[in-house]
């Protein structure tokens, strides 16, 4: 059985994770299921990411060893003009095997 290739992220502030086959693909994974999460929050009447804890430490570690920065795309919605939450960006690549 050949091997699975995607990648994975993991949004350490609310335990959210999403993959895809490609790293445009995961850029674009990573901003749908956040823009989801929002949405569905706000047509309940909730605060969004209210309820969803923090990535497990493990993820932490991964994130905070890790050496490579990367610059990922501008993200679709314009958060100085809106009401959706400030989103702070920073990506970090990590091995496969490392969660």
């Amino acid at each position: 059985m050949e091997d699975s290739v995607g990648w994975s992220a993991q949004v350490l502030e609310h335990d959210i994770a999403t993959q895809a086959d490609t790293l445009e693909d995961l850029f674009y994974e990573v901003e749908r299921i956040l823009f989801a999460h929002f949405a569905l929050a706000i047509s309940k009447g909730q605060v969004p990411f209210e309820n969803i804890s923090p990535a497990p430490a493990k993820y932490w570690d991964v994130f905070n060893r890790s050496k490579f920065f990367m610059r990922g795309p501008k993200m679709g919605f314009r958060q100085e003009s809106s009401n959706l939450p400030k989103i702070k960006k920073e990506i970090r690549m990590a091995r496969n095997n490392a969660a």
